[in-house]
């Protein structure tokens, strides 16, 4: 797994669309609405067949179909927090960086 480390407002989901396209994919985002704000912001890059993004609850209770597609999690601390109800006070990675 690779770990993308920006700053807030860097181009972090910016380099997520672009690999998440040429690996075709799913983008997994927050919610419904910023699902269809990367799926917009996608096709505006080019990539008209970039799939709707997967929301972190479709992701959780599994309402996601089980395909061999990889995931490229956005905002993945948000992600973290919401898996541990918001009770996260420190994490630890190992990531490769780039």
């Amino acid at each position: 797994m690779k770990i993308v480390l920006k700053p807030k407002y860097g181009g972090k989901t910016t380099d997520l669309i672009h690999a998440c396209a040429a690996a075709y994919g799913y983008m997994v985002v927050q919610s419904t609405e910023r699902a269809y704000e990367v799926y917009c912001y996608a096709k505006k890059l080019g990539y008209p067949n970039f799939h709707l993004p997967i929301t972190y609850d479709e992701l959780i209770r599994g309402r996601f179909g089980s395909g061999a597609s990889p995931l490229f999690i956005d905002d993945l601390e948000e992600l973290l927090r919401e898996l541990a109800r918001g009770r996260v006070r420190i994490g630890g990675f190992s990531a490769t960086i780039e």
